[in-house]
């Protein structure tokens, strides 16, 4: 970082592509979620569009979160 560059966070809200699938019931487990791929899509300087793969960056907790709003958009869906 050069000298007089400021750093700030913001939390933001991003359109995500989340790639799962759905693992059946057995063994007396319920249906699981396993989330395979998390992205957002991005614009680069020549505006040329690219996906970013994001789910090697979110805590086990946000992976967990994804699952279970998954899993309760599935049983509201059927």
């Amino acid at each position: 970082m050069t000298k007089g560059t400021r750093v700030s966070s913001s939390i933001l809200s991003l359109i995500a592509g989340v790639e799962y699938e759905v693992m059946p019931a057995e063994h007396g487990l319920p249906e699981q979620i396993d989330i395979l791929s998390v992205t957002i899509e991005v614009k680069g300087k020549n505006g040329r569009k690219r996906k970013v793969e994001l789910i090697h960056t979110l805590e086990e907790s946000e992976i967990l979160q994804l699952e279970d709003e998954i899993n309760e958009d599935n049983k509201d869906n059927q």
